[in-house]
């Protein structure tokens, strides 16, 4: 029995590299990721600033709403944008003693779960980030049924870019 089980895992490690298959709609379907779950709660970290990585999950979060600068350049260097969002991710983090709520959204085109996820003190991780000005609103209009949500981080994005906080200044041009 135990042969056959790591027979089976070690025949899914072989394929994971595959996961992405692009549908009919272009959609990203990941087989191997087996179903959206209806939920992920845990201990979470930071991975940048708009992904997360929970202790025992299967997958890593993107966070819906937000697209946070990248935390290393092409030459594979750590840039400072990147890093001052990933930093304030994970303080937010910290300050909820890294335990998190999430609320599956979708798969997205790399496998990883979309998600909005708030800490255990009720701090939405997309608005955090956004009301830091260390990214902007990011595919804010693909889910309707969220428009409500989408608002309300429109409206932490405008705030922020108004105040010229966090990386505003800069990408503004000032």
């Amino acid at each position: 029995m135990k042969t056959a089980v790591l027979a089976a895992v070690l025949t899914l490690a072989a394929i994971a590299p595959a996961q992405a298959q692009k549908g009919p709609a272009g959609a990203a379907k990941c087989y191997t990721q087996g179903a959206l779950p209806e939920t992920l709660a845990g201990i979470a970290f930071a991975g940048d600033g708009d992904t997360i990585h929970g202790a025992g999950w299967s997958w890593p979060v993107r966070l819906w709403g937000l697209q946070a600068p990248e935390l290393r350049d092409r030459a594979k260097a750590d840039t400072s944008p990147g890093m001052r969002a990933r930093a304030h991710l994970a303080d937010v983090l910290a300050a909820g003693d890294h335990r998190v709520t999430c609320t599956p959204i979708e798969f997205d085109a790399y496998c990883r779960v979309v998600a909005t996820c708030r800490t255990g003190a009720g701090v939405d991780l997309t608005a955090s980030v956004l009301e830091a000005g260390l990214a902007y609103g990011y595919f804010l209009a693909k889910h309707p049924s969220r428009v409500d949500q989408a608002l309300a981080y429109s409206k932490a994005e405008a705030a922020a870019r108004k105040a010229e906080r966090g990386l505003w200044p800069t990408w503004l041009g000032k």
